[in-house]
């Protein structure tokens, strides 16, 4: 079952599974999201997300009543399956490889999914727009990066000032270089690899 899935059968705020029916209709609203915000970027509106999910926008808005909480509901089951699939590189015996291949996941993912790059840098209040949930999940993250940093630098990998904010942010060049016009001649891979070089020891 993946993360958009798990999130469709109970709603945020809610402490019982929804109906069959409903679940069904909020399974189908996140995935037709995820593949418009991940086309158009955070600006799609909810009437193309209504259409791509064969739903109306009745039913669209009972679900998800803001735009802010759809975008939410869709970036939180994202950053989860990022996060699910970090966790597998804890504990590996070659701890930089582990940190910098799961950054090469996170860009990958970035890359492909242009809403999510929008969330990281429009400057929205993280709080404002995923309340607890967002935050429990950035958190997560943000100790997962910590974790595999921290044993690549006990490794002798990885220079030992460099904190997990620092890496997030240097990782946020190569997010960001398909959808900058300043970087249209900008390689994600070769960013990415620059900040490893730059970092090593």
């Amino acid at each position: 079952m993946t993360s958009v899935t798990k999130a469709a059968t109970k709603p945020e705020g809610s402490a019982r599974p929804l109906r069959a029916d409903a679940a069904r209709n909020r399974a189908r609203i996140l995935q037709a999201a995820e593949q418009v915000f991940a086309e158009q970027g955070a600006g799609a509106g909810m009437d193309d997300v209504a259409a791509a999910a064969g739903v109306g926008v009745g039913t669209l808005y009972r679900h998800f009543p803001t735009k802010d909480a759809l975008v939410a509901a869709v970036l939180i089951a994202r950053l989860e399956q990022l996060a699910e699939v970090g966790e597998t590189y804890l504990g590996s015996d070659r701890p930089g490889d582990a940190l910098f291949e799961f950054l090469g996941r996170f860009v990958e993912t970035s890359k492909s999914k242009q809403d999510l790059i929008d969330a990281m840098t429009n400057g929205a209040d993280h709080e404002e727009l995923f309340g607890t949930p967002g935050i429990a999940v950035f958190e997560r993250l943000n100790a997962l990066v910590d974790q595999l940093l921290k044993a690549a630098q006990a490794a002798g990998e990885v220079r030992p000032d460099v904190t997990a904010s620092d890496l997030l942010g240097l990782t946020l060049g190569p997010c960001m270089a398909t959808a900058s016009p300043f970087l249209i001649n900008g390689s994600s891979d070769r960013m990415l690899s620059i900040v490893r070089a730059g970092l090593s020891l």
